[in-house]
């Protein structure tokens, strides 16, 4: 299914667009920028979990509250892991975002994922995503501004032949679960990330679709924070309708109009807790 294909790909793509908009410089900031935003999210996590408890009786599960800090995986808003992966990511790039600083980084990573370590603190995640987060850096200039549509033709027929060819496995980089190689992984994710980007570019010359991307662009820290919390509370999206993948895609179109007034409101009420 798309679920099932797209995760060789889609975390990948949050690390190189993080990547694309990093600049060396105010390390403090951009590490307090990221931190506040998973205090704030965290928490809010903890008081919608709290409902139940007070209302129903249901017990409080303080493990899966708070097994994170003991470097267990965060169990009710699983999504926040990114903002403490970019966190450590973001200390580590000031020295590594250079040609020396990827091939480094592929050489630990390839070690890693062969050697299939407990993951703790999301630290062999965030190791699996420092290659793509220096690529989406060093190489930004050819991924916003190189308009070749042979090139994006050319990487969705490699992408395309190759899933024909041996359909993809799942991969889950939160969970540290990497069915293939490191250079297979490393060199599928890059080529489907320059499709997407080419579909974008082609999607963005329709209006309506245009301002959707920039909604969600400016506002990735909200939706990534919160979508969770959004779709497991709606429980006609968790049955299967027609096939998973249009199961998938209506409930991403559903999560997306819910998500509109929560942005709303968190950037017009809580502004300076979300980073902005």
């Amino acid at each position: 299914s798309f679920r099932h294909t797209s995760t060789i790909f889609f975390m990948p793509l949050f690390f190189l667009l993080s990547g694309l908009f990093y600049k060396p410089n105010q390390i403090r900031k951009r590490v307090t920028r990221l931190f506040v935003p998973f205090c704030f999210f965290y928490l809010l996590t903890i008081v919608l979990h709290l409902y139940p408890v007070l209302f129903k009786g249901h017990p409080f599960n303080y493990n899966d509250a708070f097994g994170f800090l003991l470097g267990q995986s965060i169990e009710w808003n699983g999504p926040l892991w990114f903002l403490i992966s970019l966190i450590s990511i973001v200390i580590l790039a000031k020295k590594t975002v250079n040609l020396n600083g990827l091939i480094l980084s592929m050489l630990i990573t390839s070690i890693i994922v062969w050697l299939k370590p407990t993951n703790y603190y999301y630290f062999a995640s965030t190791l699996i995503g420092l290659p793509f987060f220096i690529t989406g850096n060093i190489f930004k200039d050819f991924f916003c501004r190189y308009h070749s549509w042979w090139l994006y033709l050319a990487a969705a027929a490699i992408v395309i032949t190759s899933y024909l060819a041996q359909p993809f496995p799942v991969c889950g980089v939160a969970a540290f679960i990497i069915n293939l190689s490191w250079i297979e992984f490393f060199s599928i994710s890059i080529l489907s990330i320059f499709v997407i980007i080419g579909v974008a570019k082609l999607l963005e010359k329709i209006p309506i679709i245009n301002k959707a991307l920039l909604f969600i662009g400016q506002n990735s820290l909200i939706i990534f924070s919160t979508h969770f919390l959004v779709y497991e509370r709606m429980s006609f999206l968790h049955q299967e309708i027609v096939s998973p993948t249009i199961t998938c895609l209506l409930s991403l179109v559903v999560v997306l109009l819910v998500e509109i007034p929560i942005v709303f409101i968190l950037n017009k009420y809580c502004s300076k807790l979300i980073g902005k």
